[in-house]
């Protein structure tokens, strides 16, 4: 089914309706990107049974297949034909694993479903909703008529019949379910069969059920020749009623004297009970009149409405290889995605469900858009830096990335060492200098008595030259020569 083509159907009172039904708690955590709008999801609608008396409870079922651009607060809606009237009551439907899907309820007119954010992160979501009505008009024939929201007619073969009332031929028990979710109990037993009982009736009813003691009452019911049947209330009077809560039962005792044992009369005990509300549904609960030696039990099956549902989880995939093709192991992955999604995922690690080297497969995704990049290239490649792209939906829920291809990192030629420095030519040895002439003049007298001895040395510049160039610093050198203080003549020297 597809979804109406505009959205006028947006009201305030849905908004309302969503609000107080759904409540804080049914919308996850990515915010629907459209406004919410009644939708036609249904592929079915059938009742049972096929024909029913006035004040019986009828089963409806409905099939239903959300379109795949359905958001949080999308809802369908069904209204009742006129013959009937719905038992009120609320519903979650979740998937198998407990995820809400659609919150449902019903009221006296109309059923609705109002969808959470599961249709927005799951694919093709199906399922199956249930809820009851009273019958409480005869069809005369003509069966009934349910109108969707949309306003699509569905028609089901279901009569409804008028009550026949009639006489019980011996102890008889029976239930009606109230529009409310009470159920009504009853149990009827001729007038001579309560005689032979000795007046008393006593009623045992299911641990799971408490009995609302102001809405017990008893009637009679009597043909009269023509085979009418009149209904008449009793009066309090004529019979009492003890409670024992402990044992879960009541019993009634009809007053000596007030019980018509002809044959033409019979009595009646009503009253209604709740359910616990811990009850799952398609539970039996067994209640249980004896009088006498006569016993009458009826299990009534429990079913407050609800149903089932089914949405798909996605998968993405991607492969690795060299400019060849061939399958590259051992690379690591960010994958990024909706509400928050974020992963590290290594090929044939935790999340990698494809056991091959070079494949990836990560499931259970949620729709949306995801983004993959490379963070480690596989040994002897280098790392991709381009980013993928995937969308997960409804008609795809289980895309491809792709491939990513690694090149090799380039092998490079190591650079040899730098060559030695030649060694240094020795220097050659310097050359001996030649001797200087030698001055002789007499040192200049600086105070105190003349040494006649003292005789000024110089070396010239030209013989210290080479020393000069060695780093030493070329200065006078001073000798002192000591003449022979003999008595000789001075001048036999010269």
């Amino acid at each position: 089914m597809s979804k109406t083509t505009t959205r006028a159907g947006i009201r305030a009172s849905i908004g309302a309706a969503v609000a107080v039904l759904v409540g804080a708690g049914a919308a996850l955590a990515v915010a629907p990107a459209a406004q919410a709008e009644e939708i036609d999801t249904i592929v079915s609608l059938s009742s049972a049974p096929k024909a029913v008396e006035t004040g019986t409870t009828i089963d409806v079922t409905v099939v239903y297949t959300v379109p795949e651009d359905a958001v949080a607060g999308d809802r369908v809606t069904i209204s009742f034909s006129d013959k009937v009237e719905g038992r009120l009551g609320a519903r979650t439907i979740t998937d198998p694993a407990g995820a809400p899907v659609a919150d449902c309820a019903v009221t006296a007119t109309t059923a609705f479903c109002t969808f959470t954010d599961y249709v927005s992160t799951h694919g093709r979501v199906s399922g199956e909703a249930t809820f009851t009505v009273i019958g409480t008009q005869p069809t005369n024939g003509a069966g009934l008529d349910w109108t969707t929201g949309t306003g699509r007619t569905l028609h089901t073969d279901t009569q409804i019949l008028a009550r026949q009332g009639g006489l019980p031929s011996t102890l008889y028990k029976g239930h009606e379910q109230n529009p409310d979710g009470t159920v009504h109990y009853y149990f009827g037993i001729p007038g001579d069969d309560l005689t032979r009982a000795g007046l008393v009736v006593r009623d045992v009813y299911d641990a799971r059920t408490r009995l609302k003691k102001e809405t017990l009452f008893a009637q009679t019911r009597t043909r009269d020749a023509n085979g009418a049947i009149t209904t008449t209330i009793l009066d309090p009077s004529v019979y009492s009623v003890s409670y024992d809560d402990a044992s879960r039962s009541f019993t009634v005792v009809f007053a000596p004297g007030s019980v018509n044992d002809t044959g033409g009369q019979a009595y009646w005990v009503e009253y209604d009970m709740t359910v616990d509300r811990t009850v799952p549904d398609d539970t039996i609960l067994t209640n249980t009149a004896t009088a006498g030696d006569l016993t009458a039990r009826y299990d009534m099956l429990y079913d407050t409405g609800g149903g089932e549902a089914n949405g798909e989880r996605g998968s993405l995939s991607w492969s690795k290889t060299d400019e060849e093709g061939r399958p590259l192991g051992g690379a690591e992955f960010r994958l990024v995605g909706p509400a928050g999604y974020e992963r590290s995922v290594a090929d044939d690690g935790p999340l990698d469900m494809d056991p091959a080297p070079g494949r990836v497969r990560v499931e259970g995704v949620l729709k949306g858009s995801y983004t993959l990049t490379e963070t480690k290239a596989p040994a002897g490649y280098d790392r991709t830096d381009k980013a993928f792209t995937a969308v997960v939906r409804g008609a795809d829920m289980n895309p491809s990335f792709g491939t990513m291809v690694n090149t090799p990192t380039p092998t490079q030629t190591p650079t040899p060492p730098p060559s030695p420095a030649p060694a240094a030519t020795p220097a050659a040895p310097l050359a001996a200098p030649e001797p200087a002439a030698v001055a002789t003049t007499p040192k200049a007298h600086t105070g105190g008595p003349l040494a006649q001895d003292d005789v000024l040395l110089s070396l010239g510049m030209t013989g210290l030259g080479g020393l000069a160039v060695a780093g030493v610093a070329a200065a006078p050198i001073v000798l002192r020569a000591r003449r022979d203080r003999s008595t000789a003549d001075p001048t036999a020297a010269e």
